[in-house]
């Protein structure tokens, strides 16, 4: 992490001798340091903090099998994978309750909607399928990579 000889160049050193420069950090906890040069208000050298973690907001599915009052399965999927966590859904739901697929419409929104009746109904049994939002944790791109990537 930081800076490799390689990113010092001779010439930006060698044209600030005799200058007032300083090393900074910024943020609180400090994100980023740099290298200024106080007499030209310049930065000579920049860094982030490489392993800096982020929070993304993201759009997911969450499908949650109550059983007694107790979690008998939860999944999360993300936003593209809403046809298979939905079919994932009636399969544990009908399980769930002893019905068989057979029993059920061939429509997948019918379907569900008749397992979700059937649950409400027994009482004991309690289903949900639903879009939620979470915060994504990830690590954060430093930009020599991201440039990279493009």
């Amino acid at each position: 992490m930081g800076l490799s000889l390689e990113d010092i160049e001779f010439e930006k050193i060698r044209d600030h001798v005799g200058h007032n420069v300083v090393a900074v950090t910024y943020g609180n906890p400090p994100v980023a340091a740099a290298i200024e040069c106080e007499t030209y208000n310049e930065v000579l050298y920049n860094v982030e903090r490489l392993n800096m973690q982020t929070l993304r907001p993201a759009g997911m599915w969450q499908f949650l099998l109550l059983v007694a009052s107790s979690v008998e399965k939860q999944v999360i999927a993300s936003d593209e994978l809403e046809n298979e966590i939905t079919n994932l859904a009636i399969v544990e739901t009908a399980k769930a309750l002893g019905i068989p697929l057979s029993d059920l419409s061939g429509d997948q929104d019918d379907s569900w909607s008749e397992l979700v009746e059937v649950a409400r109904e027994r009482g004991d049994i309690s289903v949900s399928l639903k879009k939620i939002a979470v915060l994504q944790l990830g690590e954060r791109i430093p930009p020599a990579a991201a440039d990279k990537e493009n």
